[in-house]
């Protein structure tokens, strides 16, 4: 410490002893950020006036004592905030306690008088108040703002000093100060015993004996999210060699004893730091006991805040100190680690202690039921095996890349059941993902309920598919490729920019099979089909039953292969099947320059429709296909520009093309500029094999009867 004129004190170390040593407090360095050291105004050297022969208390000559006091350079005494750095100032009333240490005791102390402020905005004041006793020349004189004991304890993280009501802000009853005034030096203070005044030439300077830190709380996970705690405790442990021990001191009344130190003067409290808080801001300010600011200590720092629904944070920071005297803002991510009560399912209310350790994955676990809207751009992941159930769940992806995941992942198989009655909607987050992902191997299954009238929404113009694979590579591993879809039931409108239900542009995917509900798929963008593949290539495409639409993009078919893309065999047994092919691509078949397997239609009432350039149901341009088999159900292909009703596009080659008797009726109509209705489409590289019209099949499905040769009426109608 240092007097009014700066002066260095040569013998601090008993008082050292009892003050530092005994309240080695919390301190944090190197997490936060440096504090705001204050400019302290010059104290005045003129010496006050005494009051002569003061009166007397209880026999006891008393002194009276008037002193000007100001603020050290390093202060956080008299607080109230201007920006970034504390004011300095003094309030009307404030006590000063007056302390000297006994002759031959050198751990007694003795409080021996008590000092008042005078108020004063520009860290100056006049110190005024009596003396029991004079002190002796032997010891210095400690002067404690405003409280020997430092008691930290009850503080409700306010700065400002409140405007009514019980005042506990730090600004005027938990921040403390000290001054001295030194035996030995020639000055520093005098007594005169003739008028019974004690004197402080050179006045005292006061030096905050605390950090004072705002602490921002926020969630670690998206560093934001206010947490605004009903209490706050704050612990530490020092490190010092191989000692390691707690060392945040809750100081409590009397921890420094006027009296009764001579037996243990090392004696101290330990324990955390509490705060009491109303839980309506995450800004808490606290005033921190000082470090012994000794380099070889280290400090180890935790904070636990617990909200008002009873949700618990934690955060954890090794090798900090707080220095007294000095003023910190320090943001605090901090970690859930205990939600208050079970997550229930609610998407609009996530605790982030569910969230994966990246702070960005949700795993829904196997029989959860999904509501509410998302409201933080979280990946949604589905775990392997688990069944989950979409009740009025919206989970809108915001298409920025630095959120690469679907609206739903799924981990690996799973099923998705629609409640009965709710309007579900899953959107990617960016737009190289779908809205549901079904990662290669996976199988997701999705039911409607049980009155099969769940609705769903999958993908958008920003999704590359709505539901099935991806287009995009991350962290060194593949997450293009897909799995299978199983459709059983709903209402699901999937639509993406690249593929309704399928694979995502140049990449792969399984199996697609569609037992029932009703399906719209759409490709609202290019080179991909509604259901199948985009520029990569699909697997099985089965359908059997429900309502299907499907409308592939520009290049692609409505059911089967995108731009330049594959699919295997497409199966249709049963169900309302309406495909639409964009230009240059089949209504079922084919994209542009794309290969499909089998078609094969045995049931079911199909309506398919050829874009430019493509067939109804067959190949788009240039593309090909294999055999083309349709044995029932009624069927209506109709080609576009240059395409057949039943066969190629422009430019197309497929193979023999069969319509047996079991059929209910077929009718195909050729595209303007075309040839054949069943048959060959436009262009000089077309070609078609065997047309047999009529025919049955034996045992080892060889046609057998009919009639052969391409049809050129257009429309025409078989009907047997």
């Amino acid at each position: 410490m240092v007097n009014g004129n700066g002066t260095k004190r040569k013998e601090y170390k008993t008082m050292k002893s009892l003050r530092i040593e005994k309240l080695k407090s919390l301190s944090l360095a190197a997490l936060l950020m440096a504090g705001t050291v204050f400019t302290a105004c010059s104290s005045s050297d003129d010496i006050i006036e005494q009051t002569v022969n003061p009166t007397k208390t209880n026999g006891q000559q008393v002194y009276t004592m008037v002193v000007k006091a100001t603020k050290g350079d390093a202060t956080t005494r008299g607080l109230s905030l201007n920006g970034k750095t504390l004011n300095v100032k003094w309030y009307e009333g404030e006590v000063v306690k007056v302390v000297q240490q006994n002759d031959d005791a050198p751990y007694d102390f003795k409080e021996i008088g008590t000092l008042t402020a005078a108020a004063s905005s520009n860290g100056e004041t006049t110190l005024t108040g009596t003396l029991t006793q004079a002190p002796t020349h032997k010891r210095d004189i400690s002067f404690y703002l405003h409280d020997i004991n430092m008691v930290y304890t009850g503080q409700t993280g306010q700065l400002l000093k409140p405007a009514s009501g019980t005042d506990n802000s730090i600004e005027t009853k938990y921040d403390y100060a000290m001054a001295t005034a030194r035996w030995d030096v020639s000055g520093e203070f005098s007594v005169d015993e003739e008028n019974h005044t004690v004197s402080v030439p050179g006045g005292l300077t006061f030096n905050g004996q605390q950090a004072i830190v705002k602490f921002t709380l926020v969630e670690k996970a998206d560093g934001t999210t206010p947490i605004k705690p009903t209490s706050l405790t704050i612990n530490d442990t020092y490190t010092t060699g191989s000692i390691s021990v707690p060392n945040i001191y809750q100081i409590v009344p009397n921890i420094y004893q006027i009296k009764n130190l001579t037996t243990d003067p090392q004696t101290f409290e330990q324990g955390p730091l509490t705060l009491t808080l109303d839980g309506t801001n995450n800004e808490i300010y606290v005033a921190i006991s000082q470090s012994m600011n000794l380099q070889q200590f280290s400090y180890n720092f935790t904070l636990t805040a617990t909200d008002a629904e009873g949700n618990v944070y934690t955060y954890t920071k090794d090798d900090v100190i707080f220095d007294k005297g000095q003023y910190y803002e320090v943001k605090v991510n901090m970690t859930m680690t205990a939600a208050a009560e079970e997550w229930n399912g609610n998407l609009a209310k996530i605790p982030t202690y569910y969230l994966e350790s990246d702070y960005k994955t949700l795993k829904v676990k196997d029989g959860m039921t999904l509501y509410g809207t998302l409201d933080k751009n979280y990946k949604i992941m589905i775990e392997d095996d688990a069944t989950v159930t979409l009740n009025n769940a919206i989970i809108n992806g915001v298409n920025n890349q630095d959120y690469n995941w679907a609206g739903i992942t799924c981990e690996g198989d799973a099923t998705i059941i629609l409640a009965d009655g709710s309007t579900n909607t899953v959107t990617a987050f960016y737009e190289d993902y779908p809205g549901i992902f079904v990662p290669e191997d996976g199988t997701l299954t999705i039911q409607g309920g049980t009155k099969g009238n769940g609705k769903l929404m999958a993908g958008s113009e920003n999704s590359c598919a709505g539901i099935g694979g991806a287009y995009h590579w991350e962290s060194g591993h593949d997450e293009f490729n897909g799995g299978d879809v199983i459709i059983e039931g709903g209402d699901i409108t999937a639509k993406g920019w690249n593929v309704g239900i399928g694979g995502c542009n140049m990449y792969n995917f399984d199996d697609i099979t569609i037992k029932g509900g009703t399906v719209k798929a759409m490709c609202v963008g290019e080179n991909g089909a509604g259901i199948g593949s985009g520029s990569g290539s699909c697997g099985y495409i089965t359908i059997t039953g429900g309502n299907v639409e499907a409308t592939g993009g520009e290049d692609g078919a409505g059911i089967g292969s995108g731009d330049e893309g594959e699919c295997c065999d497409i199966t249709i047994r049963g169900g309302t099947v309406t495909a639409t092919g964009g230009e240059n691509g089949a209504g079922i078949g084919t994209g542009y320059e794309g290969n499909c397997g089998y078609i094969t239609i045995s049931g079911g009432t199909v309506t398919a429709t050829g874009g430019e350039n493509g067939a109804g149901i067959g190949t788009g341009y240039e593309g090909k296909c294999s055999y083309i088999t349709i044995s029932g159900g009624t069927v209506t292909a109709m080609g576009g520009l240059y395409g057949a009703g039943i066969g190629t596009g422009d430019d197309g080659k497929c193979r023999d093309i069969f319509i047996s008797s079991g059929v209910t009726k077929v009718t195909a109509t050729k595209g303007a500029e075309a040839p054949h209705s069943i048959g060959k489409g436009d262009g000089d590289n077309t070609s078609c094999g065997t047309v047999i019209i009529g025919c049955t099949f034996d045992s080892d499905g060889n046609p057998v009867g009919g009639t052969t040769g391409v049809i050129s009426e257009s429309p025409y109608t078989y009907r047997p």
